[in-house]
């Protein structure tokens, strides 16, 4: 902790002094009418040691510049601290998350570990962001999401599949996976955004947020900050991930010219509720004692040109719950295409 907080006070000292890189003037034309595909994939073997705790998360999603559902403004204005900002968009997304304990040959119930579970669901995400002056931005999001958690969610289907898919072994125990659950769930994020000038071309950022997320799924509040360096970061509020994770975004500005920049985040997690470690809501079920408090650490690499943009990053997540072995790790990636 010392050597992060070390890291803190040098960005922010080294920006203190800097002014706004200019932007440059070689972004393709921008619309109204503009659309975007991602896909997002993580993964414990692109980033850690073996299959285990958060095993795998895929999440698809469609994002438009605008056409943002009457309701959903209308959710939106009912909050007193969201601002309606310059741009505004929705995305849909469609996604699954598997998790297992660490040792996927037992076919007992491992009571000490994490249960099986997962978890397909459909999301809907209202983005704002709001132009507070030449180096600073608000951003404001609200997402809604509906899925099932059990059998129903295909998650040992998936596992299994990829497993045999690479030659490796299956998982054995999913017999004591979680029931079968509808979820809901909602979460509202804001992210405080200021750019300082660097040498040449490149900019930092640094961008506090925060997060407060309610359904049966999880219930957490959190608080966070990440840093970028590179180029254009004022057109790209950097890569999503699924959640819980750090705030980002399938938009981007395409640009002819390539851009490229660094990220490293820091986020602190106050956990009320995760169903993957206290069990099915209204069933008895398999659970495990969870940590109050969950701190993640990112670091990543992002780059795009003309309408394609790639990301890779690697988590290091602190121990969930208290008979956890070490931390977690993982890896994703990131492909978003505007058309």
């Amino acid at each position: 902790m010392r050597k992060l907080h070390l890291i803190y006070i040098f960005l922010c000292s080294y920006t203190a002094h800097a002014s706004a890189a200019p932007e440059t003037p070689n972004a393709i034309p921008d619309s109204n009418d503009i659309s975007y595909w991602g896909i997002q994939y993580e993964n414990d073997f692109l980033g850690g040691k073996s299959d285990k705790y958060y095993t795998q998360g895929i999440e698809i999603s469609y994002a438009k510049q605008g056409g943002t559902p009457d309701w959903l403004i209308e959710v939106a204005d009912f909050l007193p601290t969201y601002e309606i900002g310059n741009r505004h968009g929705v995305t849909y997304s469609l996604g699954q998350k598997v998790f297992s304990p660490e040792d996927i040959t037992n076919p007992n119930l491992q009571s000490n570990d994490r249960p099986y579970a997962g978890y397909l669901y459909g999301a809907i995400n209202y983005i704002n962001s709001l132009e507070i002056g030449p180096n600073k931005q608000h951003v404001n999001f609200i997402e809604l999401s509906i899925g099932i958690i059990g059998p129903s969610a295909l998650g040992e289907e998936m596992q299994n599949f990829l497993h045999r898919l690479i030659d490796t072994h299956i998982a054995e125990g999913w017999q004591h996976q979680l029931d079968d659950e509808l979820t809901l769930g909602a979460a509202y994020s804001h992210k405080w955004r200021h750019f300082k000038r660097n040498h040449g071309k490149t900019q930092i950022e640094i961008s506090p947020h925060t997060s407060i997320v309610l359904g049966n799924v999880y219930t957490y509040a959190a608080t966070g900050i990440m840093f970028r360096w590179g180029q254009g970061l004022k057109r790209d509020m950097g890569p999503p991930n699924i959640r819980p994770g750090f705030i980002g975004s399938t938009y981007f500005v395409p640009r002819f010219d390539p851009n490229w920049y660094f990220f490293f985040g820091h986020e602190l997690r106050l956990v009320g509720r995760n169903i993957f470690l206290d069990g099915n809501t209204n069933v008895d079920s398999h659970q495990v004692e969870r940590e109050p408090l969950v701190g993640d650490l990112l670091i990543g690499f992002a780059f795009h040109k003309n309408k394609m943009r790639f990301a890779i990053s690697h988590m290091i997540r602190s121990k969930e719950f208290t008979e956890q072995d070490e931390f977690a790790q993982y890896g994703s990636l990131n492909f978003t295409y505007y058309y």
